[in-house]
């Protein structure tokens, strides 16, 4: 059963007018997942009405109205939360109020209900989202070992291919593709004059992706070290010219941090992460960067904003 198929299906489990706001949301704004978890969050608050309340226990969830819920206090919305805590971690508790929440943040805006009891609850504290990235020396030292071989046995120089190396890794950091996306390319998706690539993103949108002038001299240096015979063949290839794989992407990623001293767990999505803090840290631009990362929805981009701006924070006091 797909997303879509479930959401309608915890929805007919839900009030009407909670059906009617969510539904009237439109997906580009909220993906079904998220649409579906909300639903089931909310789900949750009710059957717990239901459960614990006199006055919601004489009806069944289908039958409550906006003036039911409006008789919600603060002081119920606390209880509410008293209870999560008892059987929920802090982060779980955390989303399922915010859930809530924003159902009467949602039904206030349209002027359905009056306030929010949940308005000023103390949520619980999230542990800090800690993003595994590449310091500026540490791309150094990776790119480093990448064009000068260092470090690697004579079985390992054998298959060394310095420049295709060199352009998968700074078109990752350049561009912050997801390596599903790097892995697809053909050679004919890249366009060097509007310096872009033509990349399908998760769920299969077609978009463009730009990368910097540095960066195309790199592949353009790569691809001149090759024998091209089609526009159709893949970017990134093996020596027999078989398009190269997730997986070896990864072994790469793998050895050349090895190869750099990098006491970091690496992959490929890191090198995306270490993209989008860079951008934040010298753009600011939260909405640009989640363009640029080909995020659906605002909030998982502001995981990146939030983790750079507590650095910046915490370095306020290193020069004195």
């Amino acid at each position: 059963m797909s997303n879509i198929d479930l959401l309608y299906k915890k929805l007919e489990k839900l009030p009407s007018f909670y059906r009617e706001m969510l539904l009237g949301i439109p997906f580009e704004n909220m993906s079904v997942t998220t649409k579906l978890k909300y639903a089931g969050d909310v789900y949750q608050f009710f059957a717990y009405l239901h459960k614990q309340n006199e006055y919601f226990g004489k009806k069944e969830i289908t039958e409550y109205t906006l003036s039911d819920i409006s008789k919600i206090s603060s002081l119920d919305a606390n209880e509410y939360m008293i209870y999560l805590l008892e059987n929920h971690k802090g982060k779980t508790v955390s989303r399922e109020i915010a859930a809530v929440s924003s159902m009467y943040k949602e039904l206030m805006r349209f002027e359905k209900v009056k306030s929010n009891p949940f308005s000023l609850l103390k949520r619980p504290k999230e542990k800090e989202h800690v993003i595994i990235h590449l310091t500026e020396r540490e791309k150094e030292n990776f790119l480093r070992v990448i064009r000068t071989g260092e470090g690697q046995t004579k079985k390992e120089l054998s298959y060394h291919d310095p420049k295709r190396d060199l352009a998968i890794f700074t078109l990752f950091l350049n561009t912050g593709l997801r390596v599903s996306e790097l892995a697809g390319i053909n050679i004919k998706d890249v366009d060097f004059e509007e310096c872009q690539i033509i990349v399908r993103r998760k769920g299969g949108k077609v978009t463009s992706v730009y990368f910097s002038d540095k960066t195309a001299d790199i592949l353009e240096d790569y691809l001149e070290s090759r024998e091209i015979t089609s526009i159709e063949a893949p970017l990134f290839i093996h020596k027999n010219g078989n398009r190269l794989s997730i997986r070896c992407i990864e072994r790469l990623c793998d050895k050349y941090t090895r190869l750099a001293g990098i006491n970091k767990r690496i992959t490929p999505h890191k090198m995306r992460s270490t993209f989008a803090m860079d951008f934040y840290e010298k753009t600011g631009d939260v909405l640009l960067l989640k363009e640029m990362m080909g995020h659906k929805n605002i909030v998982t981009t502001t995981v990146y904003a939030e983790a750079t701006d507590l650095r910046k924070k915490e370095a306020r006091n290193i020069l004195d």
